[in-house]
């Protein structure tokens, strides 16, 4: 099982990144998606969205901000990074390379 995931601001996240990461999960089976947000109805958003284009609400998974230590740490749980457009990562982009991730 792959997982991808993407540790950005989720202000980053917009509906155009949502549908094409559901294409990528879609190509991958049983992948998942793990994003950091804090809670909020943007996640039933989020669900919504690729619930639409195919994607399981199970293999989805939120995880809220943390200190420093344990963000890095959640690293270990992702296979692969995605990086949002047209707002990509900056410092996040470079943790996960630091954290091996590619």
């Amino acid at each position: 099982m792959v997982t991808f995931g993407s540790l950005n601001h989720f202000c980053k996240i917009n509906e155009s990144v949502l549908r094409l990461w559901a294409r990528v999960l879609g190509r991958i089976k049983d992948s998942r998606l793990l994003l950091l947000t804090p809670p909020g109805s943007h996640r039933q958003r989020t669900i919504d969205v690729l619930k639409r284009e195919g994607i399981e609400a199970h293999r989805v998974e939120f995880a809220a901000p943390r200190p420093r230590q344990a963000y890095l740490e959640l690293h270990h749980r992702l296979d692969i990074i995605l990086d949002p457009f047209p707002y990509n990562g900056h410092t996040t982009s470079l943790d996960a390379l630091w954290m091996g991730l590619p």
